[in-house]
């Protein structure tokens, strides 16, 4: 009998050791993640048969759920598996996830496309004439889905491709200007058709307003100020920032609403895309001086039939810019990536052929090394900044190459050579 019992309590002590062993073999897929802003990644606890409690050391840095991780904010924290009597740890590294603003070619029409903390807001659609380029550069980057769609107002080259869009792509949310006027055009009926058709709710944004855009990201909202009678100017104007990097996006305003942005807001900003497509009624002298861009762009068609950029405007803006100027119909799509605090430039021409979208040039821009071009308007001599003959300010004129300089009659400094090589 004494047998009997002691080999029972050796197959219980047994099977308790077994259990025992089961609770310790779980173990945790991963012991470090590493993420950027907005990004996710998945924790399991292997060989768990019961139920496991997650925390987050600091959920403003990383927050989980179910084994979901959600990367919030840069930092460092560390994830906790509880399993019976058992916690398993996770080291979370959240790193800054850098911006990047896509400005489209899209012809004669605006399109820029903000990438940020994980999410995409494009800012007008262009004519729906350009949507192949439009769609196609989406998908050349992979793009599925369009969190935040803004709508400045309701001209066909800022609006026309929204209804293809909701088609095409999962819009999450689109917004416009609140003083926006109604149009008889086919465009503006085919947006408000997209919008029913997918069940989306238009809501409206004026001047004092924030979309945030999570960790360090937000877009200011600097106008409409008001009702007008010029659809132009009812326009949504938007000061995209992130962290200590800005962009500003206008619309079609004009000078007298640049005037009264001014008097309200701050508009300083790194890259700005110029008004209107660089109209003479728009840009207006102490607007671009007090955006003070390193980087400027027209997004512009080329030979368009509005003689967009204007020529006067087109100067003074390139006066006003620190570093370079592009523009659409000469470079293509232009990207302007933020680190929060550098900027770096690339630019894809693209052409469409067959439906598709074919990626023809790449170039990147070393932004430490750019040097100007500067005109003399009297002696019709060009030289580059690091010169020891640069003229006056007040008789200056910049130019984006020599090869630009000598087009407009301009011819080389004996000393610097204005940089030809």
């Amino acid at each position: 009998m004494k047998k009997k019992v002691c080999v029972l309590f050796c197959f219980v002590a047994l099977a308790l050791f077994f259990a025992q062993s089961q609770v310790e073999a779980a173990t945790l897929n991963k012991k470090k993640v590493e993420l950027s802003v907005g990004k996710t990644a998945t924790l399991t606890l292997k060989n768990a048969n019961g139920t496991v409690k997650w925390t987050s050391g600091n959920s403003k840095i990383c927050k989980v759920k179910n084994g979901k991780l959600t990367a919030v904010a840069p930092g460092k924290t560390t994830i906790k598996a509880k399993y019976k009597k058992n916690v398993y740890k996770c080291n979370v590294v959240v790193s800054k996830s850098g911006a990047k603003v896509h400005f489209i070619d899209v012809g004669q029409g605006n399109a820029t496309l903000i990438q940020v903390n994980n999410k995409n807001v494009l800012i007008d659609t262009g004519k729906e004439s350009e949507y192949q380029k439009l769609s196609g550069y989406f998908k050349s980057l992979n793009i599925k889905k369009i969190d935040i769609m803004i709508i400045s107002h309701y001209d066909e080259d800022h609006m026309g491709s929204s209804e293809r869009i909701f088609d095409d792509f999962s819009v999450d949310a689109v917004y416009t200007s609140k003083y926006a006027k109604e149009k008889d055009t086919r465009a503006y009926k085919d947006f408000m058709k997209g919008l029913d058709k997918h069940a989306l709710s238009l809501k409206y944004l004026k001047g004092g307003d924030k979309v945030s855009l999570g960790s360090n990201a937000c877009i200011d909202i600097l106008g409409p100020l008001g009702e007008s009678d010029n659809d132009n100017d009812s326009s949504v104007v938007t000061k995209f920032t992130y962290y200590n990097n800005a962009y500003l996006v206008c619309g079609d305003i004009s000078a007298s609403v640049e005037n009264a942005i001014l008097q309200k807001y701050n508009v300083s900003a790194d890259v700005f895309l110029a008004n209107h497509h660089g109209s003479a009624y728009s840009n207006a002298i102490l607007f671009v001086k007090k955006v003070n861009p390193q980087y400027s762009i027209f997004s512009v068609g080329a030979d368009n039939s509005y003689g967009h950029p204007d020529s006067t405007i087109y100067k003074r803006i390139t006066t006003l810019t620190s570093k370079r100027v592009y523009r659409t119909d000469e470079d293509g799509t232009i990207i302007i990536s933020s680190d929060g605090d550098n900027l770096s430039v690339k630019t894809k021409k693209t052409s469409t052929q067959d439906n598709s979208t074919t990626e023809q040039q790449t170039t990147e821009q070393p932004t430490q090394t750019l040097q100007k071009i500067i005109g003399n308007i009297n002696s019709k001599v060009y030289h580059v900044e690091s010169c020891g003959s640069l003229p006056y300010e007040k008789n200056r004129v910049y130019f984006n190459s020599w090869e630009e300089a000598e087009r407009n009659g301009y011819r080389a400094c004996g000393n610097c050579k204005g940089g030809k090589q």
